[in-house]
């Protein structure tokens, strides 16, 4: 499914098909009570751009300037920071997250989310190399 699929007016899931713009029932009871989901940032929702990418927690303050190839998607309480880090290859995820954890002011850097990506989508689990580390 493309990005260009429509999207829930309430969740923001990519959707094959609405129904009058909400992706379930529970969407649409949800909208009708008036609760409104959170705004993402445009590079929370962008499609993959390269082979590997990952979410990660970043407690305490976010370098300035960000190692490339990250993005700042959120903000939680207790000063922390969602971030999507979108490399080439795992051995560049390993040195943007050290330049993170090195940052003078951040805190712990949690891995939430690895995924691996090939030309057709996802790679299959069984073939992910992280496993094998």
């Amino acid at each position: 499914m493309s990005d260009r699929a429509p999207r829930c007016q309430l969740c923001g899931r990519l959707a094959v098909r609405l129904a009058d713009g909400y992706c379930s029932d529970r969407c649409r009871s949800l909208a009708d009570a008036g609760y409104t989901s959170p705004k993402h940032p445009a590079a929370a929702l962008a499609p993959p751009t390269k082979a590997v990418e990952a979410r990660v927690f970043v407690s305490g303050e976010l370098p300035h300037p960000l190692p490339p190839g990250c993005a700042e998607i959120a903000e939680t309480s207790h000063e922390r920071s969602i971030l999507r880090v979108a490399v080439d290859d795992w051995e560049e995820l390993d040195g943007v997250l050290a330049d993170l954890r090195d940052a003078p002011r951040s805190g712990a850097v949690e891995i939430f989310t690895l995924q691996q990506f090939t030309a057709g989508g996802l790679v299959p689990t069984s073939t992910d190399s992280r496993r094998e580390r």
